[in-house]
């Protein structure tokens, strides 16, 4: 064991075996067309290679971290022994070569036509005139061509599903005997899947009962998205029209300046259901035909997807409501999971004497706000993943349902607040934040401030960014309202208050300090995981791949954080 952990340590074996697991996988990425079984093939072997993917990215064996661990460096050669045989099933199957014994090198390329694949076993007998068939049609095909024939020939023998199941529960082995040391780790990150543009991938991956409930999700929004984006979108969409909302909208309760609580009673129904309406106005008539109503169109139809993640934290849309006059007004109707709703905002705001039935931040406890921090965290990650921009995280666009004040559960919070939101390809849709509120400033990325001409296009870190706040707002003994006040007069001789100088303070001094008082209350790694919210500079570890930077380094840390 000693020599093996050296033979570990000095070439980076691990590591070697590691990624040519993955290449083993890359032979079946490239076959297209193939039909139904050959796409459920892939579709598992792909979650399959992100699922493995995940692990080594855990361990970080292609960066040799996982020599730190004692538990790799005493018991490596079980990991090492499933990852061998890993390699050793997808080269095997690639070759294949023992299908056809008869025919040697040939068999790897399709033959004619008239020569089916049981002619083709070892016991068939095979004519002269379909051998020269055969070599002609060798002389005329392209390599890439022996994958598609391998994977055919492959699903028609039955071999190739054994050997999916067998990598698969190698791979799930790994995870139960060898768990990397942050706990579970999610394939969706890494499915190739996701960055896929095939409606018939997307689609027969949403569709598929076997898949993942979470990728399959994921597909579905994301093939919904493109529809949306595509010529043919009134004959393919599977969300109803969101400009008929059905029943009538009744206003009850005003929360703040563009939000209220309402309910929506059908024609002949004595009760109504709950729901929360947030309007935006446009200071000009918009057609219905603008890219500003697509746009408000959009969100709100992927917002009332019944197979949405639940991840994302997101209530269903009942519709979008639209009033064009003099100015244009959309008001999104959220339903709600119960009667009333109370910022994030409200619950913090709060003085400890006159909190909501003493909910105030002092008073939670510890393991809920680690729930809360996690859970808003993966709702930006799974926002993230299907494609989709916020563009407005912070503490007021963070609600939770209840009755009353008694009712409101910490753990159970929900994102609101996506007029501004859409998809982060679709550039030609993007919208600049008009005036806010200054605390909404506060939870603004730097370069998404000043006037429109001097802002960078929105992209995911500016997301991060809102979320690090948030964090910083559950976790701290002031309010991110107050640290901005509390800056602003500190710095009232050197210019007062800027979005760039606030941030600085923050990474350099008032996170660490009894300003804010978050190590003592939340510990060391929640304080580097809000640093890496803000600081926004940890893709590169990971090749450049800010979701799974973001997943490694913010919510798979945040699993690190228990009582």
């Amino acid at each position: 064991m000693d020599v093996a952990a050296n033979t570990i340590q000095t070439i980076g074996f691990a590591g070697q075996i590691f990624t040519g697991c993955l290449n083993g996988f890359k032979a079946w990425q490239k076959a297209d067309d193939l039909g139904r079984d050959a796409l459920e093939l892939q579709i598992k072997l792909e979650w399959t290679r992100s699922r493995l993917d995940m692990w080594g990215t855990s361990w970080g064996l292609e960066q040799q971290d996982h020599l730190k661990d004692v538990r790799f460096r005493r018991f490596g050669m079980m990991a090492l022994n499933h990852l061998v045989y890993i390699n050793y099933c997808l080269d095997e199957f690639k070759s294949m070569d023992d299908i056809f014994p008869t025919l040697g090198d040939a068999a790897k390329y399709a033959s004619a036509p008239a020569v089916s694949l049981a002619r083709l076993t070892k016991s068939a007998e095979v004519s002269a005139d379909e051998l020269d068939a055969l070599r002609y049609k060798l002389d005329h095909l392209q390599i890439n061509s022996g994958h598609q024939e391998r994977i055919k020939w492959a699903l028609q023998d039955g071999r190739a599903l054994k050997m999916v199941e067998t990598v698969k529960a190698m791979v799930e082995d790994l995870y139960i005997q060898f768990p990397p040391p942050a706990g579970e780790s999610s394939a969706v990150v890494k499915n190739s899947h996701l960055i896929s543009d095939s409606l018939e991938i997307l689609d027969s991956i949403s569709g598929n009962s076997t898949a993942d409930p979470a990728l399959a999700s994921l597909c579905s929004i994301k093939a919904e998205r493109i529809r949306l984006e595509s010529a043919k979108r009134k004959e393919d969409l599977k969300t109803h029209d969101p400009y008929k909302v059905a029943g009538q909208l009744e206003e009850r309760t005003q929360l703040s300046a563009n939000r209220y609580l309402g309910q929506l009673r059908q024609d002949g129904v004595s009760y109504g259901t709950p729901v929360l309406v947030e309007h935006k106005k446009v200071e000009a008539l918009v057609n219905a035909t603008s890219t500003l109503d697509h746009r408000v169109q959009n969100v709100a139809r992927l917002l009332c997807m019944k197979q949405k993640p639940t991840e994302l934290r997101t209530l269903d849309c009942a519709g979008v409501i639209v009033t064009r006059d003099k100015e244009t007004e959309y008001r999104f109707i959220y339903q709600l999971k119960a009667r009333r709703a109370f910022t994030l905002t409200d619950l913090l705001k709060a003085a400890t004497r006159d909190n909501l039935n003493g909910l105030h931040r002092d008073l939670w406890a510890l393991d809920e706000k680690f729930a809360l921090a996690r859970q808003l965290s993966r709702a930006v990650l799974y926002l993230h993943l299907a494609g989709w921009l916020h563009k407005g995280i912070r503490s007021n666009n963070v609600i939770f349902c209840a009755d009353d004040e008694t009712g409101i559960n910490l753990t159970e919070p929900y994102l609101v607040g996506f007029e501004y939101s859409r998809a982060d390809l679709a550039r030609n849709e993007t919208e600049t934040v008009q005036s806010t509120e200054e605390i909404d400033n506060a939870f603004r990325h730097p370069d998404t401030q000043g006037l429109p001409t001097e802002r960078l296009e929105f992209h995911r870190t500016f997301d991060i960014y809102g979320l690090g706040m948030v964090l910083l707002d559950i976790g701290s003994k002031r309010s991110v309202a107050n640290l901005r006040v509390k800056f602003a007069s500190i710095n009232a001789n050197k210019g007062g208050w800027t979005a760039v100088a606030f941030r600085k303070w923050l990474l350099d001094s008032a996170l660490d300090s009894d300003m804010t008082g978050l190590t003592a209350r939340m510990g060391p790694i929640y304080v580097s995981i809000i640093k890496t919210c803000l600081s926004g500079n940890f893709a590169a570890k990971y090749s450049g791949d800010l979701n799974v930077a973001f997943y490694m380094e913010v919510v798979r840390k945040l699993q690190l954080c228990v009582v």
